[in-house]
Parts: C-alpha cells; sequence; structure tokens
C-alpha cells in the first residue's frame, strides 16, 4: 500500500535520541488525543525486543523497529471509531518530534 506505515520526513539516531526507555508517545486524531503512552509502558522493552529479533535476522544500521500501539486504537471504542478521508493524524515520541498524516 502506498501511503501505510509512514516513517519521516527525517529518522533521529541512537545518539540524538538516547536511551528508548521513558518516551512519552502520543497520538492524536483532528486534534483529540487518542493515545497517550511512554515506552515504560511496552509489554516488553525495547532491549529485549532488540535482542529477541537479533537472534532470527541481522539488524543493520537504519533498520526501524515497530513496537506496536498504546492502548486507544479505535475498533476498541464504543462506538467503534475509524479514520476517514480528510483526518490529521498527529503521531509524536519524545525525542524524536511530530509526524503530521493526512488520511486521503
Amino acid at each position: 500500500m502506498d501511503t501505510f506505515c509512514p516513517l519521516g520526513p527525517a529518522v533521529v539516531f541512537k545518539e540524538a535520541f538516547g536511551a528508548p526507555n521513558d518516551k512519552n508517545i502520543k497520538c492524536s486524531v483532528n486534534g483529540s488525543v487518542k493515545q497517550n503512552s511512554n515506552t515504560n509502558d511496552l509489554v516488553h522493552s525495547v532491549e529485549s525486543l532488540i535482542q529477541y529479533i537479533s537472534h532470527m535476522l541481522t539488524l543493520l544500521p537504519g533498520d526501524v523497529i515497530l513496537t506496536g500501539t498504546p492502548s486507544g486504537v479505535g475498533f476498541y471504542c464504543n462506538p467503534q471509531q475509524f479514520l476517514t478521508p480528510g483526518d490529521v493524524i498527529e503521531s509524536e515520541i519524545s525525542g524524536i518530534g511530530k509526524l503530521v498524516t493526512y488520511v486521503v
């Protein structure tokens, strides 16, 4: 899918990002906060994910590991909420910045 998994416009290297622990994660849709969490709340720590993945494949510089999503996914809301054309998604991670995505 052409617009699946946007990851830009820049990547922050680990030296600038620092330790992956205790980083705030927030996602808003049309200005309404839908997810607000912290990397300390992940089921598995970033370190343990890297260790586990590296036993199955070779991680190379520039590889990106996606950790999943915090609670607040629209499918589990009552009523369910889904993205529609025109929605604006703002995803933030402390130490990295904000990514704004427009749903088309």
